[in-house]
């Protein structure tokens, strides 16, 4: 996946604590998916990013 906005970076989804705020255009690997977020590796720790703002390729951890 690869947010495409400023998005934040959770401790857990939906409504987890804000780990802080990425603006990263890359490919992260997620390893799953819930309640449309997913879990990437991100600053050497894993969280979760609202699917609402990424593009995808694969399957994405479904």
């Amino acid at each position: 996946m690869r947010p495409w906005a400023d998005v934040k970076f959770r401790q857990s989804p939906p409504g987890g604590e804000v780990i802080g705020v990425t603006a990263i255009r890359e490919w992260l690997p997620a390893s799953e998916k819930r309640y449309g977020y997913f879990k990437v590796p991100l600053w050497g720790r894993e969280g979760w990013i609202s699917g609402r703002f990424v593009y995808t390729r694969g399957n994405c951890g479904r």
